[in-house]
């Protein structure tokens, strides 16, 4: 359940945001604007250092959220006009509603039972007509990495977890 310990250390977080440096989800949020109108309320789920927070806010009306205290901490000193909420992004413990949820490589944390979990959640605090847009590692299988539970998946297993909840727009490598 996303508790990894990698993102709840300060320096694990000061780490990742090093390495992070750079990289940002610009091609998936320019995918996601020709779906979703501007001034849509989104939620990210894993905001983590607030780069592509940063992007979605110029034309979403975006509420970022993490599990890991340390990123909070983060997101509000470098962010201090943005809103930022702690979700477990299989519970997603929230009684707001949103008209699009975006990750970008968070989700793919989760076991498929935790991401079964999260995709019923999220269908669930979705407005009518609202979109998901969430990018995954590719592959199969799943591996620990630095701490981290990582689950690779596949077009069609991606396709067997969402069409239930879903209308699959677009799904793309």
């Amino acid at each position: 359940m996303m508790n990894e310990k990698y993102y709840h250390t300060k320096e694990s977080v000061q780490e990742y945001i090093r390495l992070a440096q750079g990289v940002n989800g610009e091609g998936l949020i320019k995918r996601l604007n020709e779906f979703l109108p501007s001034q849509s309320v989104m939620l990210e789920l894993g905001s983590g250092p607030g780069t592509d927070w940063n992007i979605l806010n110029k034309r979403y009306q975006v509420v970022g959220s993490d599990n890991s205290k340390q990123f909070l901490e983060h997101l509000a000193s470098t962010l201090p006009h943005g809103t930022f909420l702690e979700l477990d992004a299989v519970t997603l413990q929230t009684e707001k509603h949103f008209d699009g949820i975006y990750s970008n490589k968070v989700l793919h944390h989760l076991t498929t039972d935790e991401l079964n979990l999260s995709i019923k959640r999220q269908a669930s605090i979705l407005n009518d007509g609202g979109l998901v847009c969430h990018s995954f590692w590719k592959g199969e299988g799943s591996e620990d990495f630095k701490g981290m539970f990582v689950q690779y998946h596949s077009e069609e297993s991606l396709k067997d977890l969402f069409q239930g909840h879903f209308k699959i727009i677009v799904l793309e490598e």
